[in-house]
């Protein structure tokens, strides 16, 4: 986990997509809340004060109108004093499941300036009920348990046999299964499962042969088991010693060496496998799973057939208590952000080092989002080792919207053009390779023609790694 002294949460997701009402949100260390030395919100509240919320002993709820958390500036942001190892964030209901914080990003920074993305996906926070405090793992955390493989959250084994870890996952490292058992142990989702639930990752075959890819336990006591046929079509069994359905198909063939995000959940009573957000399968089923340990990989036989693990996964998401995705559209493949910027507070710019100058248009009702292009650099003088990046965004009372615009770079002093390139739909840019000895002026051009150009002048490169 990193060690920060700001954190953040962001992406924040309300239940029934309206307003957001909660009465206390806080920081936790090992089991240890954290007292900020300051805390405060991108925008006010409509109802009660920001700074009420970061107590969890807060009584009146404190209400956000939907269109501010909707809006992509939003966060919520603590000041520790001094940089700490946050495991856990807190959220404090108020009367409605409807305003819950559902789900949310996190994120820390060492000034403030630059933000690193700390959770894999976002983090999913059960409704504890009204007046009640409920609690997410801010290390994968995405209603259950997590596993990007670079790492173990604490009381979780990987055991049995000699999984391996390769460098070249989908979020990073990945685990490598090859006719050996990693074994799970340590978490909840090894209990009954009565209700909705999900298992998701990111899977890479590397063989065409049945493969046991996921499995809670012992054929026909409580087996939920997620495999692949030699096409590489993913199969789900369902059952325990009640009632239960054999085996169903998914029509998408995944071929090898790729990765697919596969997802099967129950939600609402109906279970439903997904590959690359595509559904394969359907069927209702309410009966209860005694999972017991959960495998990922083996060599088993199940049915008279023998199944192998030749394959790698990564970025393993369990939940025993929600299916995670409110409807198919939620059921895409995640895509991980290991940075980002920021682009809604104020920063005051620094004498020694203004490189993350933002470059900001004037508000306008016509705009229109474009789509993204590539950054596309033109060298017109080589340059030496140093850096300029920063964002475009257009300005709303809301939240700045990042934007995809010419940006060009010129030198301060007599305004030669050193480099143009596009931001991305992100509103980033980044120009390298320049040199230390100027000074320079950021400029945005709008090809849409709404608003005028802006310029940030006199910036200070920084020096590349």
């Amino acid at each position: 986990m990193p060690v920060a002294r700001y954190w953040r949460v962001r992406g924040c997701v309300v239940q029934g997509r309206g307003d957001l009402e909660i009465t206390g949100i806080a920081l936790y260390a090992s089991g240890v809340r954290v007292v900020p030395d300051d805390f405060f919100t991108s925008v006010s509240p409509s109802a009660g004060t920001a700074q009420a919320l970061a107590t969890l002993e807060n009584e009146t709820p404190v209400r956000f109108a939907a269109s501010a958390v909707q809006a992509p500036g939003f966060f919520m942001q603590w000041d520790l004093g001094v940089a700490q190892d946050i495991t856990h964030v807190a959220v404090r209901s108020a009367a409605l499941e409807s305003t819950w914080l559902r789900s949310l990003e996190v994120y820390c920074s060492a000034d403030s300036h630059s933000w690193e993305r700390v959770t894999v996906l976002e983090i999913g926070i059960r409704w504890p009920g009204a007046g009640a405090t409920s609690f997410a793992g801010v290390f994968g955390g995405y209603r259950g348990l997590s596993l990007p493989f670079d790492g173990l959250p604490t009381g979780v084994a990987l055991t049995q046999g000699e999984p391996t870890l390769v460098g070249d996952g989908a979020f990073g490292s990945a685990l490598r299964l090859t006719n050996v058992a990693a074994v799970l142990s340590g978490t909840s989702f090894n209990g009954v499962l009565k209700a909705d639930f999900c298992v998701a990752m990111h899977v890479r075959l590397r063989a065409s042969r049945w493969q046991l890819l996921f499995s809670t336990g012992l054929e026909g006591a409580g087996q939920f088991t997620l495999r692949f046929n030699p096409a590489g079509r993913v199969q789900t069994f369902f059952g325990n010693s009640v009632n239960g359905y054999g085996v169903m198909e998914g029509p998408t063939v995944v071929g090898l060496n790729t990765w697919a995000w596969v997802v099967a959940l129950r939600r609402s009573g109906m279970v439903s496998v997904f590959v690359n957000g595509v559904l394969q399968t359907r069927a209702a089923w309410s009966g209860e799973v005694q999972s017991g340990t959960c495998y990922f990989g083996a060599q088993v036989t199940s049915s008279g057939i023998t199944l192998y693990s030749d394959l790698d996964v990564d970025n393993v998401l369990l939940s025993e208590t929600n299916a995670i995705y409110a409807s198919d559209a939620e059921v895409i493949a995640p895509v991980r952000q290991y940075e980002t910027f920021d682009y809604l507070q104020p920063v005051a710019p620094q004498a020694a080092n203004r490189q993350a100058e933002r470059v900001v248009f004037a508000e306008s009702p016509e705009f229109k989002p474009s789509h993204a292009r590539q950054p596309v650099d033109i060298d017109v003088e080589v340059g030496g080792r140093g850096s300029i990046y920063g964002t475009v965004e257009l300005y709303a009372q809301a939240g700045n919207i990042p934007l995809p615009r010419r940006v060009r770079l010129h030198r301060s002093r007599d305004g030669l053009l050193f480099r143009e390139a596009w931001s991305d739909a992100q509103g980033k840019y980044r120009f390298e390779g320049i040199s230390q000895r100027y000074t320079y002026d950021v400029i945005a051009w709008d090809h849409e023609g709404l608003q005028q150009s802006v310029v940030a002048n006199d910036l200070q490169p920084e020096a590349m790694a």
